[in-house]
């Protein structure tokens, strides 16, 4: 390892001298907690001093892929990280990777003319770490996919174990991972990074809870939450990736590629390889504009903010906690990254199910990362749901003209049916409660009257089955849609996050279907045992928001708030069990059509507005500050 600063180096590390206020929280020490009201520049120097400007730990190598820094009469490039990652430059390539000055470029061809950063430097295990790659590259669109870094091939190929980018014929970057479960289907950018121009790219793949960033220019550009990148199969680890990772071509095993197809790229400014165990950093939004409008740069203790905790979220609720604005939107600098359409879950039969097209969690999001908490939301709140009716289970004894929506139980000559509207539970959100006029009295198999409804048998009533009955998690008939289980779905896939949390927050389809307040608190009841039955440290509890559609609100005031206190109120006590935010009373009585600029609901006097939405996100998160989930002072 080298023990002295190169010019090169020091020049990288120069950027970090001017620290940004405040930023000596990254290391957990912050002035302002100890009462310093210091100055900006004493700030800085207190930073500085404290080591805030030495470059971040988590660097595997910090490549400068320019001409300046040639260290070999090959041509390799210095690693400035100081681990000696030196980019190493085959030799039918040599000096030719520097013919275009300020550039590393590689050649096509068959004769192995690319370079690579040796494996002992890049390893990584998904298991337990998280990752960031950032590079800045030049080239146009490609007559045909070709792979043009990584250390994997997928499994057509050579089967080696590791993450490869592709360069699409659409001029999309694509990023895949090889493991000994096959090979992901890949994560593509939106924007267009192959046009003849520089771009900027940065990949963060959050090993432990299974979540994959692509930024591009800066910006955020795709997400991948699904278990389609790193959890396709048994994680790689260290031991399993075999190829050095390389830059013209994809993994190659122990460098052997003078025989290899490369392709021609050019890359500049430096290339980052960061690990990190546990968590990303916080503040990932804000490292890639920094890396972006500054590729010469190397990242420093400053520059980066890692989270005081995790928090993983799940939501009970309808369309107002899903998501029903306008304008999508994506959370701040500093907080988890996401943007609408937030995903959701992936269920049992392969639907993928999606936040709205703009909920209030990218502003939840913002919250909880100003307060120095990592939250990731999984927004399975399905629009146009009865808790009782779709995510519950309740029996009510059939009579003609009674409403019934997808999942309801009806009673009827002494044989138990299920209404089953739709496909799969992402059907739900396009199922609006019908009238039955046709009674099911068939005794197999599902039947659907001439009034359209279909009906599943389900066999003959056994005792409990009367009229009435709202299912516990025991019985087989509980969760007639398996929407709860999508709910819990996120918590058991996912790890390496400190909580992990259910919020209920509904309302609206109750009153439609009818529910009064003891049904109301029964239903919160046996959700709540569910969630807690399946080891989730906290179910916070709360209420949907004020509505203006024919006698909504009464029935608020005379039923579904009356209930959901005695819900609340049964588990008092239970430190698992939190008051959540009851948005008819902290946001209050709402007018129609706020305006762009106005708290109000919008024009089907139903949901809320953008505006809005912020009032909600705030709602909560002081809701969970008095529970004591969430930290009441910022971070900064």
């Amino acid at each position: 390892m080298k023990t002295t600063l190169s010019r090169r180096r020091f020049a990288a590390m120069l950027p970090g001298l001017v620290m940004v206020p405040h930023l000596a929280a990254a290391q957990g020490i912050d002035p302002a907690a100890r009462g310093l009201a210091l100055s900006d520049n004493v700030k800085d120097t207190w930073a500085t001093s404290r080591g805030l400007s030495r470059p971040v730990g988590a660097y595997m190598a910090c490549v400068d892929m320019s001409q300046g820094a040639v260290s070999s009469s090959l041509g390799d490039a210095e690693d400035l990280s100081g681990h000696g990652a030196n980019l190493t430059v085959l030799s039918n390539l040599g000096t030719g990777a520097w013919t275009t000055p300020g550039y590393f470029t590689s050649v096509a061809g068959t004769t192995g003319q690319a370079a690579y950063i040796p494996r002992n430097f890049l390893n990584y295990n998904l298991a337990t770490q998280c990752l960031v790659f950032a590079f800045r590259v030049k080239a146009p669109a490609p007559a045909a996919n070709v792979y043009i870094m990584g250390n994997g091939q997928p499994s057509g190929g050579a089967n080696l174990q590791g993450l490869f980018f592709s360069a699409r014929t659409s001029g999309q970057i694509a990023v895949f991972a090889n493991t000994s479960g096959g090979t992901s289907a890949g994560l593509y950018s939106k924007s267009i990074v192959f046009d003849g121009n520089d771009h900027s790219v940065m990949l963060a793949i959050d090993g432990p809870k299974g979540n994959v960033y692509l930024y591009v220019d800066g910006k955020l550009d795709a997400v991948d939450r699904l278990p389609t990148i790193v959890n396709i199969g048994p994680l790689f680890a260290t031991s399993n990736l075999t190829s050095h990772f390389w830059f013209g071509c994809g993994g190659v095993i122990d460098g052997n590629a003078t025989s290899n197809t490369t392709y021609a790229m050019a890359w500049s400014g430096l290339f980052h390889a960061m690990a990190w165990t546990g968590s990303l950093p916080l503040n990932l939004r804000h490292i890639a504009k920094t890396l972006s409008s500054n590729p010469t740069k190397m990242l420093t203790y400053g520059d980066v903010l890692l989270p005081k905790s995790r928090l993983l979220v799940s939501v009970v609720g309808q369309s107002n906690e899903n998501g029903a604005a306008t304008e999508p939107a994506q959370t701040g600098n500093l907080a988890a990254p996401h943007f609408d359409p937030i995903p959701a879950s992936k269920l049992a039969d392969g639907t993928v199910t999606l936040g709205g097209n703009r909920g209030w969690w990218t502003n939840f999001i913002t919250g909880c990362g100003e307060l120095g908490i990592w939250a990731d939301v999984h927004p399975t709140a399905i629009g146009t749901t009865s808790l009782l009716h779709n995510w519950v289970g309740v029996l009510r004894a059939w009579v003609s003209n009674m409403l019934v929506t997808r999942g309801t139980y009806v009673l009827n000559n002494g044989n138990v049916y299920k209404n089953t509207f739709g496909t799969n539970v992402s059907a739900l959100n396009a199922t609006i409660p019908a009238a039955s006029t046709v009674a099911p009295t068939h005794t197999s198999g599902t039947v659907t009257g001439s009034d359209n409804i279909p009906w599943l048998f389900m066999g003959a009533a056994r005792a409990q089955d009367v009229a009435g009955y709202i299912y516990p998690r025991t019985d087989a008939y509980f969760d007639p849609n398996g929407a709860l289980a999508a709910a819990l779905l996120p918590h058991t896939n996912r790890q390496g996050y400190d909580r992990k949390m259910l919020i209920f927050s509904i309302g609206q389809g109750d009153k439609t279907m009818g529910t009064v307040a003891a049904e109301f608190t029964l239903g919160i009841q046996r959700m709540t045992d569910y969630f807690l039955n399946a080891g989730l440290d906290y179910v916070a509890l709360g209420f949907t928001c004020y509505g203006l559609t024919s006698g909504l609100d009464a029935w608020y005031t005379s039923d579904l708030i009356p209930g959901w206190q005695a819900a609340v109120a049964s588990y008092a006590g239970n430190p698992k069990v939190l008051l959540g935010a009851n948005l008819r009373t902290a946001i209050g009585v709402m007018p129609n059509g706020g305006g762009a600029a106005c708290p109000g609901l919008q024009s089907d006097l139903l949901h809320m507005n953008n505006p809005t939405l912020a009032l909600a996100a705030k709602a909560w998160i002081a809701a969970l500050q008095t529970a004591g989930v969430l930290p009441r002072a910022a971070m900064l």
